[in-house]
């Protein structure tokens, strides 16, 4: 798995500080099926884990159960518009939860933290289309389960 790689970025693309890793293994849920997208999760084990500091940082995972509502904030470098360019610079929005399914990062138990995946849509990142994304908190077991024991 020399060619895979993870980059931890903060605000830019490639600004040649990014700190990089290299994948030691990648775990696919077992029940996942690339065509209806249910169990749309996996977990990468990086061969070294990252230093934390200022720029890069841990983010702890939805409480097993919980269910973020209200608004949650979606982090990304995908096209702004249908077609467009992808940006250099780190995209932030807020968006309001029109469902029980949360989005990307929520902060409705007092401290931020890791709600959701990105997982579809029909016109990605599009006002007035939806999106579709994995609930964190829901595959807690499954993540413990399939961790190394030394994490």
């Amino acid at each position: 798995m020399e060619s895979i790689h993870y980059v931890a970025s903060y605000m830019y693309r490639d600004d040649g500080t990014e700190p990089l890793r290299y994948i030691n293994s990648v775990s696919v849920h077992e029940d996942y099926d690339e065509n209806e997208l249910p169990n749309d999760i996996a977990l990468l084990i990086l061969r070294e884990p990252f230093t934390l500091n200022g720029a890069v940082k841990a983010l702890p995972l939805a409480p097993e159960g919980h269910v973020a509502n209200g608004t949650a904030l979606v982090f990304g470098w995908g096209s702004l518009e249908w077609g467009g360019e992808y940006p250099d610079v780190l995209h932030k929005e807020e968006k309001t939860l029109a469902t029980e399914i949360p989005e990307l990062v929520a902060e409705d138990i007092g401290y931020k933290y890791f709600a959701g995946i990105v997982s579809s849509g029909n016109v990605c990142g599009l006002p007035n289309y939806p999106g579709v994304y994995t609930e964190v908190a829901h595959f807690a077991n499954w993540i413990a389960k399939n961790l190394p024991q030394n994490y």
